[in-house]
């Protein structure tokens, strides 16, 4: 059997397996709650899901394109990405899934609004949240993009309308249970190819990590340095304290967290 028939044959089954979990998931919906927050998630389903929703093609293309072209440069940004959001996350979910159960509300802008008790923060967060649509355009484009890649005899519109349109299919029906169940598919997904590569990479240069490093240096110095001058992000020790920072901040809200033991807000009306 041929590469491309295995290719066309798997994207067929992965479009036939997250609509038939969209499906399948539109069983558990009754009302705008179970659409919006699910329910009955454990915490391993959540962190499953949650990694795939936040590194996703990020980490699959982005991430992985910073790594070819900066070198171990671009290791600094995952600092920032594991170090600081999950510990933010950490800091904040518990405290605000308790609110959101308290107040009666389902999103970000009406869980703001409520707390500081004002509608225009409601509405600046509300506004805040449309930037999204950016975030979800680059994801449908990503996915355009790697379908056109393994597909070339696809047009990238119609690669891009094929994604657009699975995804809102699935979505539509089955709303947040939708969206974990299938995450979790996509998540076991990543990390097979990932731990593949990683294993057939190591496996195939000689001297294992180092052999690699070796190599790389022999080809640009930069590549294994821990600044490198042509990063549009880390091309120097002073830039990189940026993401250093971004870590001790939310370390630092941790400390905070703990001590107060609550999610601090203003208790003002700023109506």
């Amino acid at each position: 059997m041929m590469l491309s028939t295995i290719v066309i044959i798997g994207v067929v089954l992965y479009a036939v397996f997250v609509i038939s979990v969209g499906v399948i998931s539109k069983r558990q919906v009754s009302n705008m709650k179970d659409f919006a927050l699910g329910s009955g998630f454990g915490p391993i389903a959540l962190g499953i899901a949650f990694s795939a929703s936040w590194f996703s093609a990020g980490a699959m293309q982005g991430f992985t394109g910073y790594a070819y072209a900066w070198g171990y440069s671009s290791l600094w940004l995952f600092l920032a990405i594991f170090g600081g959001a999950t510990v933010g996350f950490l800091v904040i979910g518990k405290g605000v899934s308790r609110d959101t159960d308290r107040l009666k509300v389902l999103t970000l802008a009406d869980w703001v609004g409520e707390n500081y008790k004002s509608d225009i923060m409601r509405f600046i967060v509300a506004a805040i949240s449309l930037l999204q649509v950016f975030n979800l355009a680059s994801q449908f484009s990503s996915g355009g993009t790697l379908l056109h890649a393994i597909l070339p005899g696809i047009n990238y519109r119609v690669a891009l309308i094929a994604v657009a349109t699975v995804t809102t299919v699935y979505a539509l029906f089955g709303g947040m249970f939708s969206d974990v169940y299938t995450s979790m598919g996509q998540m076991l997904i990543m990390m097979f190819i990932g731990l593949f590569c990683l294993v057939s990479v190591l496996g195939y240069v000689d001297g294992g990590f180092v052999g690699m490093s070796e190599r790389l240096a022999t080809q640009n110095v930069n590549l294994v340095s821990f600044v490198n001058p042509d990063s549009l992000h880390v091309y120097s020790w002073q830039s990189s304290i940026v993401y250093i920072e971004v870590v001790v901040i939310f370390l630092l809200s941790v400390v905070v967290q703990c001590l107060t033991c609550t999610i601090p807000y203003l208790p003002v009306n700023l109506d």
